[in-house]
């Protein structure tokens, strides 16, 4: 059976096509509800009924819903997290209030690291996961990178912008004029709590995932960088 792996974020809808049991080498498309679904009915697929979708969603399911309606696809799974699944644990006591994008990551990871591992997932908001012998630990929220300059910038009267450019290379760096300030200083935060989580649980091998995750890896260079981890999560958890 075919299988369409859904990853709709906060801005964009990532999807994968595949027509074998095998996730690999399988272009990955992008765009908008509208451009999403102009793809599904657009002659890619000629019988919705044969494919399995699996979505992870972390906004936006009843337009998603109503999109497969209209288009007759028949089995559609919004996955949930869980307490259990896949050899991992959940920390939380009431699971489903952790994003699936972060489940989903933790489940991709342990398919790669089952002794544990450390998973940093760069997006819009920059989260870091630990799980030691398939039990979460737990982990951190923070504002991603975008986030936290859009939060300075907007509700701060003195630092604005001013069209000056970054200087490459800020781990470590000071600023020297705004923008290298609020850049190098949201970097380097970002990166030292990484590093402290590092230095907590030295025995953990690190994931580095998300719309960011390039800026973070030359920075975290014993980091596995992959960007497909969320598809990953969802070609594991929905695997027939």
């Amino acid at each position: 059976m075919k299988r369409l792996l859904v990853d709709k974020g906060n801005t964009l809808i990532k999807w994968r096509l595949l027509e074998t049991d095998s996730w690999q080498d399988v272009v990955t498309h992008s765009g908008n509800l509208k451009e999403f679904s102009a793809w599904l009915s657009g002659g890619q697929i000629s019988d919705p009924s044969e494919v399995r979708v699996d979505v992870s969603a972390v906004r936006g399911i009843e337009n998603l819903t109503e999109v497969f309606a209209e288009l007759n696809f028949s089995q559609v799974f919004f996955h949930k997290t869980q307490a259990e699944s896949n050899g991992v644990i959940n920390s939380y006591e009431v699971p489903e209030r952790m994003g699936i994008d972060r489940w989903l990551v933790m489940l991709a990871g342990q398919q790669q690291f089952a002794q544990g591992f450390i998973v940093v997932d760069a997006g819009t908001a920059f989260t870091i996961d630990v799980v030691e012998a398939g039990v979460h630990q737990g982990g951190y929220i923070l504002p991603g990178v975008n986030m936290a300059q859009q939060a300075l910038y907007g509700n701060t009267d003195k630092v604005k912008p001013y069209g000056e450019e970054q200087a490459e290379n800020p781990d470590g760096q000071l600023g020297k004029n705004t923008v290298q300030c609020v850049e190098f200083g949201i970097l380097n935060q970002l990166l030292a709590i990484v590093r402290q989580v590092q230095q907590d649980f030295p025995q953990l091998s690190v994931l580095l995932t998300g719309g960011d995750a390039a800026l973070f890896a030359p920075y975290l260079k014993q980091a596995v960088l992959d960007a497909d981890l969320v598809f990953k999560g969802l070609f594991t958890i929905g695997k027939v």
